[in-house]
């Protein structure tokens, strides 16, 4: 598996982990699922390597849901402006919306690719074979 994937597939698993923990004992089978991958895909990673993942992992959650917010204020603001009712909003208004959700759903993406981008850079730095 290319390292680019690695690294990807890495975070979502480590954020998979963390929604499951926050769960608590409903969620403890899912997240041992996830802990158990994760461990798959950072077999001989040193424990900063880890640490390292785990932080990045915060931040991409961090980050995610600042724009989750964001992304409920824009439609909530489009919502006033238009209307809720999305089957009466004219060609050019949908436009608008789905332009708008667009926008969010790549600064999302931008925050993963980013993350993954520093993660194999720190990692490629500290002499690590990730």
């Amino acid at each position: 598996m290319p390292e680019r994937e690695i690294i990807l597939k890495s975070i979502d698993f480590a954020l998979q982990v963390s929604a499951y923990d926050q769960l608590g004992p409903a969620g403890a089978d899912l997240a041992a699922g996830a802990r158990r991958e994760l461990a798959a895909l950072t077999v001989g990673w040193t424990e900063a390597a880890r640490a390292c993942l785990a932080s990045t992992a915060l931040n991409v959650d961090r980050d995610r849901h600042q724009l989750d917010r964001g992304r409920n204020h824009f439609i909530k603001d489009f919502r006033q402006r238009h209307g809720v009712d999305a089957r009466g909003y004219a060609p050019e208004v949908r436009a608008q919306l789905e332009a708008g959700m667009a926008d969010f759903n790549q600064r999302k993406l931008r925050v993963i690719e980013e993350a993954s981008a520093r993660l194999l850079a720190e990692l490629k730095m500290a002499g690590h074979p990730a």
